[in-house]
């Protein structure tokens, strides 16, 4: 007798805002996936976008809900409050699986009952920028400092104690750390349909996850990459990092200001230490010596120039909002 497979419907939930260079091709990874496609719903979750991004969703059968909060967090909310699908995942449409394979590999790791949600390794190609391979191997710089081995999946068996192995995605322990790993409902996080969607702040897509991983199992799919075309240029780089610096200071909502509560206090010390370190070159040069001969990593390398642009960066927006000048920058 032969086994049935575990054929979930999968709500593929993207949080669009003037995406139509990128929304295309994710479309087109998606509807190549070996995988019923009368068990995937798209829903484009979109932000006001001003380009062809609708015309796009329209041209491909998704379902599309208006976004007026307009940012990716509380899209990603509201398209979970529609969806249908018995696993919810979230794909920006800079992500895309190459992998034709990727949601029955997926859907496979959920019939283990006790698997509440699970993420994807994050990975980029020989042609993305330096910006792009560094985010998607550690995370941004400040991050990868104040986190240290709770920043990316990758590292997650140095800080976390392992619960379980297979050869397709690992179980930690993330109660086994004071330090909460940074894990988000983005880039491939799939998670069951009875996730409390439901919560206080929907501009956060970070401590949500905490409150799966007290009480329920975590999937890291080791074996499955999803390339993350985060960033195209240093430009854009340098105007992202001005966004999340104005964001954090000016609404309390976002980014690490509504995590930081969650802080140990060495993680605290080392978030006041960033500007010192990335300011004295010397200190992420060794660094980055040491981080590339533990995991052979040559973007380790990058360490000191990324960590530098960051902190000048930061610094510059910092003194714009002390002087006055200017408003929220675009990240876009």
């Amino acid at each position: 007798m032969k086994k049935q497979h575990y054929i979930p419907l999968v709500s593929v939930i993207s949080p669009t805002l003037n995406s139509e260079k990128d929304l295309p091709k994710l479309i087109e990874s998606i509807k190549k996936q070996e995988y019923p496609s009368g068990k995937i719903e798209i829903i484009i979750s979109d932000g006001g976008s001003i380009d062809n991004t609708i015309k796009i969703a329209k041209q491909n059968h998704t379902k599309i809900i208006k976004n007026k909060y307009v940012f990716a967090e509380p899209g990603i909310y509201l398209g979970m409050q529609k969806a249908k699908g018995e696993l919810l995942m979230v794909l920006a449409p800079d992500n895309i699986y190459e992998d034709k394979y990727a949601f029955k590999k997926i859907a496979e790791i959920f019939s283990n009952n006790e698997i509440y949600a699970a993420f994807p390794k994050h990975d980029s190609l020989p042609s993305d920028t330096l910006f792009t391979r560094y985010m998607n191997t550690f995370t941004d710089p400040i991050n990868h400092f104040v986190y240290s081995a709770a920043a990316n999946a990758r590292t997650f068996k140095k800080m976390y104690k392992t619960i379980y192995t297979h050869e397709t995605y690992d179980v930690y322990d993330f109660n086994s750390s004071k330090i909460h790993p940074i894990l988000a409902l983005a880039q491939g996080f799939t998670v069951r349909r009875n996730f409390r969607t439901i919560r206080k702040n929907i501009y956060d897509d970070i401590t949500p996850i905490r409150d799966i991983f007290i009480n329920h199992k975590i999937a890291y799919v080791h074996s499955l990459s999803l390339y993350h075309h985060t960033i195209r240029s240093m430009d854009h780089y340098l105007r992202k990092q001005r966004w999340l610096t104005r964001i954090a200071l000016e609404d309390k909502r976002f980014g690490i200001t509504a995590r930081s509560k969650y802080f140990t206090t060495f993680q605290w010390f080392k978030f006041y230490l960033f500007p010192l370190y990335a300011f004295s070159i010397v200190f992420p040069m060794i660094r980055s010596i040491i981080g590339y001969l533990q995991d052979r990593e040559l973007i380790w390398f990058f360490e000191p120039i990324i960590a530098f642009l960051t902190a000048s960066t930061v610094s510059y927006e910092l003194l714009r909002m002390r002087l006055g000048i200017g408003k929220i920058p675009s990240r876009l």
